[in-house]
């Protein structure tokens, strides 16, 4: 089956890249609702920065630079106030991805300069996620553990003992599906510049 909107490849075991994932309605929309400083977030994770690496690239240690924050925006009620997206993803997860279309979570980030999410596995069992780049800047993609590949001391793929970090440069409305995150170590490998805001969708969904 052909998706209208692009293609959907398999990189790796349990990683999947996707191409156009949402309509440029829904593209407009998303990037709207992010730009509307009086919506106020769901959630909101802050974080010192790296001293030395601000130092470093700053040539000093400015005060307002000294905490970072993930800003978290959920859209509810997508049946009704999202049916666009909601028509998109869940085409996307059942089609495509083997998905639950009536399982859905959808999430907006906006991360501000100098944060960082760092290699980690997700806690929630039997859920999969997609992250969508609204921003395209080189820093701000995502890498995860390729298990298919060979190591730095010469490994060979297929083994358990080997692998290694592959990196998912972003590309504006792209999609990084990750199977099973709470088993496949990914994070972002840079940090988001100063002068930047990095902005990725969040979707989180379960098989049949």
């Amino acid at each position: 089956m052909t998706r209208e909107q692009g293609a959907v490849t398999n990189l790796a075991p349990s990683v999947i890249q996707i191409e156009n994932v949402f309509s440029d309605e829904s593209l407009l929309y998303l990037n709207s609702y992010l730009d509307n400083n009086e919506l106020q977030p769901n959630e909101i994770m802050p974080s010192p920065t790296n001293e030395f690496l601000v130092t470093y690239i700053e040539g000093s240690f400015p005060e307002e630079l000294r905490h970072t924050k993930r800003e978290v925006f959920e859209l509810m009620n997508l049946q009704y106030s999202h049916r666009t997206i909601r028509k998109e993803v869940s085409n996307l997860v059942a089609n495509y991805l083997d998905g639950d279309p009536d399982f859905l979570v959808v999430k907006l980030w906006k991360d501000y300069p100098y944060y960082q999410n760092p290699i980690h596995y997700d806690c929630n069992d039997d859920e999969h996620v997609i992250l969508v780049y609204l921003t395209d800047h080189s820093l701000c993609g995502t890498q995860y553990w390729d298990r298919s590949q060979g190591d730095n001391t010469g490994g060979t793929a297929p083994d358990a003992k080997h692998g290694l970090f592959t990196y998912f440069p972003p590309r504006v409305n792209w999609g990084l599906c990750i199977k099973n995150p709470e088993k496949l170590l990914h994070g972002m490998q840079y940090w988001v510049p100063n002068g930047h805001i990095r902005r990725t969708v969040s979707i989180i969904w379960k098989s049949k």
